[in-house]
């Protein structure tokens, strides 16, 4: 009975790390078509609110930092 949970578990495990993957493909790709930072805005927060793995929330902060970057270098 044990192996079938660990299993299941590994399986289950295996299958959350596909669907991150793919969501941080997807996000990287719409991030970057948006060509205006206030709509690469609206799409951080909208992920934001709903992501809470530690490595999909780094990733969003960094792309957080590249558009202050990025907004600092339009207004500089």
């Amino acid at each position: 009975m044990n192996n079938i949970f660990d299993r299941d578990f590994v399986e289950f495990k295996t299958d959350v790390s596909s669907v991150e993957t793919e969501l941080q493909s997807y996000i990287d790709s719409n991030f970057q078509n948006i060509t205006s930072i206030e709509d690469s805005l609206k799409l951080l927060r909208k992920f934001k609110s709903i992501l809470h793995r530690d490595n999909l929330q780094k990733n969003l902060e960094a792309k957080y930092k590249l558009l202050f970057q990025q907004y600092s270098t339009e207004i500089g």
